[in-house]
């Protein structure tokens, strides 16, 4: 966000008395940039690692809000619906491990 816009944010959420909960938001979403970057740093040991590293990297990647657990639309990029597909099938072999 461009800094005029964002002190224009911070401005317009402190006038409706949201800047506390908007702080807490974005200490929240801080603290999880920096688990992701952890996250994404790690090799993957096991198929459950696998999934949580192809999550992050699907946060990473996807440019809808709301997408994070839905995949992305019929014409969306073949990059992104690749990605998604193979998080999905990542995810499925993880099931498929932890029921045998």
């Amino acid at each position: 966000m461009p800094p005029d816009d964002y002190a224009r944010y911070k401005a317009a959420t402190k006038a409706a008395g949201l800047d506390e909960l908007d702080d807490r938001i974005e200490a929240l979403c801080t603290r999880l940039n920096d688990i992701e970057t952890r996250i994404a740093a790690l090799p993957a040991h096991t198929v459950a690692e696998l999934v949580a590293r192809l999550r992050v990297l699907w946060h990473m990647i996807q440019a809808e809000p709301g997408q994070l657990f839905a995949g992305p639309s019929a014409d969306a990029q073949p990059e992104l619906r690749l990605t998604w597909s193979v998080l999905a099938d990542a995810g499925r072999i993880a099931k498929m491990a932890r029921c045998r």
